[in-house]
């Protein structure tokens, strides 16, 4: 996947779910970055930022060649469920809780959830930032 392919992806309005043959991963974290509404440049942010939590090397090199390699790996049309997850540790999620549904041959569904999977996060995440706290501005007391 080159620049284009990717920039491309990022901001197609659907990430083009509608256009591609996506296994269940890949479709599951592109919808996740619709409703997240993450656009090419959050989106390199966001790789920026978790390459830079998680990886072992500091290198310049290193980091751009690990970041060109998670970008192939999370947009492609198939994607594993490990790939996936790296995704969501990604995106700064917190928490997240599966839900799958399936129809057997007499047409009735069946549910089934995960519990909540904790994601490792060794940060704040950037979507739910605290506000800043504007009321309290009192100056400090000179002696």
């Amino acid at each position: 996947m080159n620049g284009e392919d990717k920039q491309r992806i990022l901001n197609s309005t659907d990430k083009e779910i509608s256009v591609s043959k996506l296994n269940a991963p890949a479709q599951m974290f592109r919808r996740l970055l619709v409703a997240l509404k993450v656009d090419g440049r959050a989106y390199d942010q966001l790789i920026r930022s978790y390459l830079e939590r998680t990886s072992s090397s500091k290198d310049p090199v290193t980091l751009a060649s690990d970041r060109g390699n998670l970008n192939k790996a999370l947009l492609a049309d198939k994607i594993s469920w490990k790939t996936f997850m790296r995704g969501v540790e990604m995106l700064t999620v917190v928490n997240i809780k599966i839900t799958v549904h399936v129809q057997l041959p007499h047409k009735k569904w069946v549910s089934v959830d995960t519990d909540e999977i904790p994601i490792r996060n060794m940060y704040q995440p950037i979507f739910e930032q605290p506000p800043l706290d504007l009321d309290n501005t009192e100056a400090e007391d000179e002696d």
